[in-house]
């Protein structure tokens, strides 16, 4: 029996970064130097997307953490956070979009003509 794949759905994380916005922090962090920053900004540039998705809800510019982890939006400054850390909020975030059904998934499956 041949069997058709009729659709492929993903799921993403909520957070929305965009491309120039990410830039430019990155491009600012103390410390660069004007060969660092460049290569950064080339690396950004060259990517040819406009946003990014993270599971890291923090690394938006109106987010707002009592504690931040990895970016601080009033220093404009990137964190180092350990590696527990990041597996901890990765885990938690993939977990979600892994139970999470796909927006309309749960309709679909009710009809049969879905299924078959």
């Amino acid at each position: 029996m041949t069997v058709y794949l009729r659709s492929l759905e993903t799921a993403v994380p909520p957070t929305v970064l965009i491309q120039s916005e990410a830039r430019d922090v990155f491009a600012a962090q103390p410390g660069l130097t004007r060969l660092g920053s460049r290569l950064v900004s080339t690396c950004f540039d060259s990517a040819a997307i406009d946003t990014r998705y993270t599971a890291v809800q923090e690394l938006t510019t109106n987010s707002r953490a009592d504690d931040p982890q990895f970016f601080d939006p009033d220093t404009g400054l990137l964190r180092s956070p350990s590696t527990k850390v990041r597996n901890d909020i990765f885990a938690t975030e993939a977990t979600k979009l892994f139970i999470e059904p796909p927006a309309g998934l749960s309709t679909r499956v009710q009809e049969p003509h879905y299924l078959t």
